[in-house]
């Protein structure tokens, strides 16, 4: 099967990534956590990098969103061009998410509050996105 230029041959991502992707389908934002130790991580995975435990499961993360940084890009594989992507914390969530922001380049700040978003990206894949909260 021939992937289009930049996205990820999919033989090469693990279970908990397929997973991820499939729930976006369905317009649902989740990630990994661990049953044992409590801890939220992105990217979704199926080790604990915590306490390397395989006892994990998907858990929506709901702590606020907020921008860690970005930037303006003008040519992209995954993206369309011009676009804004950037660098998306999530609280109680280890790891950071990086992602399409949906707001011009001058409205962004660092640490503002973001609002997740989905964006439909053709062939029956829906990203996630986030958008400034007003």
């Amino acid at each position: 099967m021939t992937q289009p230029m930049g996205w990820p041959d999919w033989r090469d991502v693990d279970g908990a990534m397929l997973e991820f992707l499939e729930r976006l389908k369905g317009r649902e934002f989740a990630t990994t956590c661990c049953d044992d130790c409590g801890t939220c991580f992105f990217p979704p995975q199926g080790l604990c990098p915590e306490c390397f435990s395989e006892n994990v499961s998907f858990k929506h993360p709901e702590g606020k969103a907020t921008l860690y940084a970005f930037t303006h890009i003008d040519r992209s594989f995954r993206f369309a061009a011009p676009d804004v992507i950037g660098i998306v914390e999530i609280e109680g969530v280890s790891g950071r998410v990086l992602s399409r922001i949906d707001a011009p380049l001058e409205d962004l700040e660092i640490g503002m509050d973001l609002t997740l978003d989905f964006i439909d990206v053709g062939e029956g894949c829906l990203l996630h996105q986030f958008r400034p909260v007003t």
